[in-house]
């Protein structure tokens, strides 16, 4: 009989591939449940296995004690715990101090702690449970992307001729989008017919009209959510994917993986799963910082570089593109790993 095992905190409602990606792969060996898909409650403690991402993101007290009461209850029924840890730290929390308490509660019950990259291991609250470790690089988004006809240029009134560079996703403070928006500027990029593109749901109305106040006519927004049937069509009309992360928080990448997924190079600070790629250089703008001020001249340093290789080479970003697709599809694809993530829920 398969083991049943649900998957925090839902799948087929989600709109995350990774766990939708992450389901297809261990489906066939396991009975696999989404925690928010089964609607009563004692349904939700008939599972063997439970296997949490993102149930570190708390904001309120009740939320905290909640999710504690239930990882105690689970370990009391004599369930197996693995938890996938995605970042140092959620990106946006009120109580930095009580989800550090929740995490290194996580470390100590979960059965097993599953890492995205190797850089997780040396986190403070994961010291003293390295033997619980498991180690497996988030997949691929190979085809999760139907082809889409929406044309980007004439959506947002952009010239055919412009060079799209694209930030996507959620806008939020911590994304730092006004640095970013200030090294375009600064870097003269947008004098080599480029222009920057920034799409992401935003509920900041201030932050809205900060970064407009701040921007040029080469600066676009669309301050929305994108629909996974139109992601292709931004993917496949933009040069290349810039995302300048807070490296406090951030260990992981889902944009970096997608983009490589269809055939993008990107532009990002040097965060834990990019060390895990041989030869990143190769097809990746990275750069790495100290602070907040460093960061400004280093993604400067690094735009100023992507300038200068479009100017020289007009298909430098589409043979970086091909390496990245390569990459992923041969040394982290879903399939490809797909007897590591198997074995994960071994016990």
């Amino acid at each position: 009989m398969r083991k049943r095992v649900i998957v925090y905190p839902s799948i087929e409602k989600s709109t995350n591939f990774y766990i939708r990606n992450l389901y297809k792969t261990i489906k066939k060996d396991y009975n696999v449940v989404g925690y928010n898909e089964i609607k009563e409650k004692i349904g939700k403690l008939k599972g063997d296995i439970y296997h949490f991402n993102w149930i570190e993101s708390i904001n309120q007290k009740k939320d905290y004690l909640k999710k504690k009461i239930l990882i105690i209850l689970l370990k009391l029924l004599n369930k197996k715990i693995i938890w996938t840890v995605h970042n140092n730290m959620p990106h946006e929390i009120k109580d930095q101090k009580q989800t550090i308490d929740f995490m290194k509660f996580m470390a100590k019950k979960a059965d097993r702690v599953h890492v995205l990259c190797k850089e997780t291991v040396n986190s403070e609250y994961l010291k003293k449970y390295r033997e619980k470790i498991v180690y497996i690089p988030h997949g691929d988004y190979i085809g999760n992307y139907a082809k889409s006809r929406v044309d980007i240029h004439e959506r947002y009134k952009i010239d055919k001729e412009k060079k799209i560079i694209l930030f996507i996703g959620q806008v939020r403070k911590y994304k730092n989008i006004e640095l970013l928006i200030k090294v375009f500027k600064n870097s003269y990029i947008e004098n080599n017919n480029c222009v920057l593109l920034i799409c992401g749901n935003c509920n900041d109305e201030e932050y809205k009209k900060e970064l407009q106040e701040i921007s040029t006519p080469n600066v676009f927004f669309d301050f929305k959510f994108i629909k996974d049937e139109e992601m292709e069509s931004y993917l496949r009309n933009s040069e290349i994917i810039v995302a300048p992360y807070n490296k406090q928080s951030s260990l992981n990448s889902g944009t970096l993986w997608m983009a490589m997924s269809y055939k993008k190079t990107m532009m990002l600070p040097l965060i834990g799963c990019v060390k895990d790629i041989r030869n990143y250089d190769d097809f990746l703008y990275v750069y790495d910082y100290n602070n907040q001020d460093d960061h400004y001249q280093k993604l400067l340093n690094c735009m100023r570089k992507l300038n200068s290789d479009m100017k020289n080479n007009e298909k430098n970003l589409l043979e970086k593109g091909n390496l990245a697709y390569k990459y992923i599809l041969n040394s982290q694809s879903w399939k490809k790993q797909s007897k590591d993530w198997i074995n994960l829920y071994k016990f």
